[in-house]
């Protein structure tokens, strides 16, 4: 008799251990139900400029579609994301984040449902220099994804191309000379006829007023 009220304390402790659920596992048509929900949130994100020791972009990232069946956990600050329709989170200057997209039906919870990662573009801080204030057009110029590896080589890539430039605008110089002299060559022959004539006449009239 002892006996079966041992296995009976055993049998009730394993039921609070381990209750029995009658939905434990999620069906196949549930987890595609909760694959198409998790599918369907959006990412999107937005910047603005902040100014703390330099001006740097913040940017925030829009979750949109979101559903009670799902909850989200974001990886970069571990926060978790619940409710429904639309939430904000705000980044700093990073190049990515990383969302991870749980189940959060009773019979299925903290099941992995998908991953998503969202790439924002790198900004690059040479943007605002005078430099690139008067060379708007250099390709380290840019806002994003333009940084150089370093000050020398983004120097040493400007001068160049301000050599570059100044190289193309002696030739654009001797090229609109030559295209003006060749567009007016009878303009100017006949302006230079006409100086020549000009010129003897001259000559001719002082030599025969001169002899009088």
């Amino acid at each position: 008799m002892k006996r079966v009220y041992k296995y009976l304390f055993v049998f009730l402790g394993s039921l609070f251990i381990f209750p029995l659920v009658s939905n434990a596992q999620c069906s196949y048509e549930r987890q595609a139900e909760l694959s198409k929900i998790a599918a369907n949130v959006k990412f999107s994100y937005t910047f603005e400029m902040q100014e703390t020791v330099e001006l740097r972009p913040l940017f925030k990232i829009f979750i949109t579609n979101l559903t009670n069946d799902i909850y989200i956990v974001d990886d970069y600050n571990g926060l978790t994301i619940l409710g429904t329709g639309e939430k904000q989170v705000n980044y700093g200057d990073v190049s990515s984040a990383t969302f991870k997209i749980y189940s959060n039906d009773p019979a299925c919870r903290g099941e992995l449902l998908m991953t998503q990662h969202v790439n924002m573009p790198s900004y690059n801080p040479y943007s605002r220099s005078e430099e690139c204030k008067q060379n708007s057009d250099f390709k380290f110029c840019d806002l994003w994804n333009a940084e150089p590896n370093s000050e020398a080589q983004f120097n040493e890539e400007l001068e160049k191309q301000k050599s570059q430039q100044k190289v193309k605008e002696n030739i654009d110089n001797e090229n609109a000379i030559s295209y003006f002299l060749e567009k007016n060559k009878s303009i100017i022959i006949a302006t230079v006829i006409a100086i020549i004539a000009l010129i003897v006449i001259i000559f001719i009239r002082k030599k025969h007023f001169g002899k009088m």
